[in-house]
């Protein structure tokens, strides 16, 4: 190489081909040239940063693309010699030449770059399957990609197969295919379960904003886009070093308009809104991928649909049409005389499978499309589609079609519906109806459908979005009684992420596929009808009323039987004892694993809701009476230092600013209303919450669902309760533990009364209602034994049992339990009872670090009642975690230090399997007593491991 080369370029790399000059440290960043060690031509990039500065040979992530050579870094200062082999030569990079000489001086293999040229490869490497090469475009063509909803790709991939697309190849989240821009054109036009239609740049490095910026400013923008268009980049995804998509958009943009500034002499302005051009970036790691949306927005918008006018919950048009070509709508439309959705909502199932039927075009009504701003759109191509498009639904509007019906309880539904389809020219095959589903033949019958022909119904059922779940159940009984009554040449296909759908159908499904609707992750079901499982009972309710009760499993009658005999009993025992909540089931029949508890309470509104009004008027209050109120709300607008207190801006004056710390409200404290036992019974109802435990995995999950369906069925029947007062709780395996799994999105809450004290109650937000009925008998030990104790309560939960303490007559007591939720819980069972001295304390703690504080400050306790979970793995324990087999010993020497003398400790659990360390316990200088057998309650009696109770006093 001349010395003029070298000067200008830096040391030269080492090469078997034509000498060419390598970039050296703060080099042209434009400067390229060299070959690598096959001789071969590759382009090389040198690097700025001081690792690579005794060489500057390093080539950038950019040349990944060619065949790389030698590579120096900050690990290969020493003339190049890679530090894991400094007895041979050099080290290639990832994707070009690999090789040099190992350690013992033998020459290693070359892997060929990505154009096919290869290096020189051993006798190892020669057994190796070369990588695959992507194949070329043919003339003319460029490839797409179409996304659609999660599940949808096989559907997806047929239907572009049907528009001969070519190449076709169904991918996660979409399907990739080839093709002229006609084809991809006609996709967007007629393709009814994509989402988007992208047009693929370029896939490029992106290591860095850096290697992004200069990755896309080297795309031929020229040749997609002009100046004069407006433009928008949308960006997905992160990396290490991007970790922020509206900064990678922003280097995207700043590419584009760079580019086309350099080669066309001018930018294109960017509309965030309605862009004629969006760029779409999406980010795997170290690569991203270009594209041009060739949609331009989201192909579900089929125009019919009106902006901000739709029913609660709707489902995306995409989505509705993936789900009925997945039931072959397709062809049985030739097949069927009626379609109907008996719960259409917008009516999405009805107008897509009417348009379907019609062979009308779903992308008909759009008016703008992405592709009209690229810069090789051509007009006439597209509007020789549209022309077809229309041809053909005029064709299909000829044919003989199925009579479609959409029926819906709520009437502005049927409005929206009604009005969107004619929007989509298909109202002259639609009847909508305002009408329940439970009378689903009636309605058939009044519109004119023949339901001696085949039919096919499609419904999406409502499951905690459109309707909370106390109505929930009431709801699918309509809909079961609505279908079952079509006859057996009828089909259904129903979208819901209810497991328990089929038993409430009382129907087996003949497939079931896993979708996602949104974020839901849900199942389509399909269905034979004409098969349901149903059979009516009798059976009596407390009252000695005769009902007929549909149920679906076996042995129903026995159940109900074996309940109605517990309840007459335990109602009358209740009653008897004044017992306002008691357990009437626990699992009597192993086929019927559930547990039923009756509760008699008042119904309230939601304590935290409560809790926040009372702030509200209480900060108002008191800032009315500073006279600071009138001037920040006139300033701001709003009254917003009724939740915050006064702004002191730096002169002074109110205004914005921080808090001075004097004019700060004070922490706001729990408030409860003070409630009497009698105003809570006078107005009590029944409740009934029902758990399932959950079953064996050898048992079907279709069948213990039916048999949880039927359960809930049969107790509402026999205690005449309606749905919105059952709280069902149903019993899973989730990580960490078991729990109930609750689908409420509002909680149940009520008061109750026991002992003549109330309790507040929330029969479906936590594990368990906020009263363990088991500990009945415990509760009521300690209001006989707290007269002018100090009482404890550790892992209080609720504060059961410091209410029936302060009952009592204790002389104080402390209630410590780690969660900030349920002590504020415990501190309103307190206040309804009208229990606010100062005497009562309450600490957020940690049990074990709060016993050694309250050792160190020398409190004494008289009587203690110790209640602790079984296993706690909670955060705000650290690393620390709990179990009760484990630590129990620890936990009541803790106990034991701040025990009076003669005091009592009161030591509790439900680990069925628990044993005493007794060897343990006398070390400590305690004795104990177990008392389990006078703590398990009446109602509890089948089940005398429900809890364990030791009476621990020192020696």
């Amino acid at each position: 190489m001349a010395d003029d080369q070298k000067n200008e370029y830096g040391q030269a790399g080492r090469s078997s081909g034509d000498a060419r000059g390598y970039r050296g440290y703060k080099g042209n960043r434009d400067r390229t040239g060299g070959s690598g060690r096959s001789g071969q031509h590759r382009e090389y990039r040198g690097e700025r940063s001081r690792d690579r500065r005794d060489s500057g040979r390093s080539g950038s992530r950019d040349d990944r693309r060619g065949n790389r050579g030698a590579s120096f870094g900050s690990d290969r200062r020493d003339g190049g010699f890679d530090r894991d082999r400094r007895d041979g030569g050099f080290k290639g990079e990832r994707r070009g030449g690999r090789g040099g000489f190992d350690r013992s001086g033998q020459r290693r293999d070359f892997k060929g770059d990505r154009n096919g040229n290869r290096g020189v490869r051993s006798q190892q490497d020669r057994q190796r399957k070369p990588a695959a090469k992507r194949q070329p475009l043919p003339e003319g063509f460029f490839e797409f990609f179409a996304t659609c909803p999660f599940g949808f790709e096989e559907v997806l991939a047929e239907e572009l197969r049907g528009l001969r697309l070519y190449r076709v190849r169904p991918l996660n989240g979409g399907v990739s295919f080839q093709g002229k821009p006609q084809g991809a054109y006609k996709a967007c036009l007629w393709s009814r379960c994509a989402s988007r239609i992208m047009l693929v740049i370029d896939r490029v490095d992106a290591a860095d904003a850096d290697e992004l910026y200069e990755s896309v400013k080297a795309i031929a923008w020229e040749d997609h886009m002009v100046p004069e268009k407006t433009m928008a980049v949308f960006a997905r995804g992160t990396s290490d070093t991007l970790r922020n998509s509206t900064f990678t958009g922003q280097k995207v943009k700043d590419a584009v308009c760079d580019r086309l500034r350099e080669t066309c002499g001018s930018r294109p302005d960017v509309d965030a809104e309605n862009p004629d051009v969006s760029i779409w970036v999406n980010l795997h790691g170290a690569r991203a991928t270009i594209n041009i949306d060739f949609a331009g927005g989201s192909l579900h918008r089929r125009g019919y649909r009106e902006d901000g006018v739709q029913a609660a919950a709707p489902l995306k048009e995409a989505l509705a049409a993936g789900i009925l070509m997945k039931a072959g709508w397709a062809t049985r439309c030739t097949e069927v005389a009626t379609f109907v959705d008996p719960m259409c909502g917008s009516g999405t199932f009805v107008i897509e499978a009417a348009m379907m039927a019609a062979d009308r075009a779903p992308g008909l009504l759009r008016e703008k499309w992405g592709f009209q701003g690229w810069k090789n759109y051509v007009a006439d191509e597209f509007d020789e589609l549209l022309d077809e498009a229309d041809e053909r639904f005029e064709a299909g509007l000829a044919k003989e079609l199925p009579l479609f019906v959409g029926a819906d309880l709520d009437e502005s539904c049927m409005q929206i519906a009604h009005d969107a389809s004619v929007r989509a020219g298909v109202s002259s095959l639609v009847r909508f109806a305002q009408a329940d589903c439970a009378n689903l033949t009636d309605t058939l019958e009044a519109v004119g459908a023949d339901l001696e022909k085949p039919g096919f119904v499609a419904v999406n059922p409502p499951y905690g979005i459109r309707l909370a779940k106390g109505q929930l159940r009431e709801v699918t009984d309509h809909l079961r009684q609505g279908v079952s009554a079509l006859p057996e040449n009828w089909c259904m296909v129903a979208i819901t992420p209810d497991e328990t759908f089929d038993a409430a159908l009382a129907m087996d499904a003949t497939e079931a596929i896993t979708v996602y609707n949104g974020r839901i992750e849900s199942k389509v079901r399909f269905y034979e009808l004409g098969s349901s499982r149903l059979e009516g009972i009798q059976v009596i309710d407390l009252d000695g009323n005769e009902c007929t009760v549909p149920v679906s499993s076996g042995h129903a009658e026995q159940f109900a039987a074996r309940l109605r005999k517990v309840a007459k009993q335990r109602r009358k025992w209740a009653q008897r004892e004044g017992i306002h909540s008691y357990r009437v089931y626990d699992a009597d029949l192993p086929d019927y694993a559930v547990a039923i508890d009756v509760v008699w309470g008042m119904r309230i509104q939601d304590p935290v809701e409560e809790q926040r009004e009372f702030d509200a008027r209480r900060n108002h209050v008191a800032l009315r009476r500073e006279g600071r109120r009138s001037d920040f709300e006139r300033s701001e607008g709003r009254a917003r230092d009724d939740r915050r207190g006064a702004y002191r801006g730096r002169d002074g004056h109110r205004g914005r600013g921080r808090f001075d710390e004097a004019e700060k409200p004070k922490r706001a404290f729990v408030h409860a209303k003070t409630v009497s036992p009698e105003v809570v019974a006078k107005h009590a109802k029944a409740h009934l919450v029902i758990s399932e435990y959950q079953a064996p995995r050898e048992i079907d999950p279709t069948k213990a669902a039916r048999r949880l369906d039927d359960a809930v069925k049969l107790a509402r029947t026999i205690f005449g309760v309606p749905e919105d007062r059952v709280a069902l709780r149903v019993r899973k395996q989730d990580k960490g533990g078991s729990q109930y799994a609750q689908d409420e999105r509002e909680g149940m809450y009520l008061l109750t009364v026991e002992g003549g004290h109330v309790f507040e109650l929330n029969l479906t937000g936590y594990l368990d209602t906020g009263l363990f009925l088991d500990h009945r008998p415990v509760r009521g030990m300690i209001e006989q034994r707290a007269a002018g104790k100090r009482f404890l309560n550790l892992f209080a939960y609720t504060g059961t049992a410091t209410v029936y303490a302060a009952a009592g007559g204790a002389a104080s007591t402390a209630t410590v339990d780690l969660s900030a939720t349920y002590l504020e819980w415990a501190r309103r069972n307190m206040q309804r009872n009208d229990f606010r001295d100062r005497k009562y304390r309450f600490s957020k703690a940690d049990t074990m670090r709060w016993l050694d504080d309250a050792r160190e400050a020398g409190e004494l306790y008289d009587l203690v009642f110790v209640d602790p979970p079984t296993f706690s793995n909670s955060k705000a324990m650290g690393t620390r975690t709990w179990d009760i087999q484990r630590d129990h010993v620890a936990l009541l020497n803790k106990v034991g230090r701040v025990l009076a003398p003669g005091g009592t400790i009161l030591f509790s659990g439900n680990l069925r399997s628990f044993k005493l360390d007794t060897e343990g316990l006398t070390k400590l200088g305690l004795t104990w007593k177990d008392i389990t057998a006078q703590t398990i309650p009446e109602d509890f009696e089948r089940n005398k491991r429900i809890h364990f109770c030791f009476e621990i006093t020192r020696a």
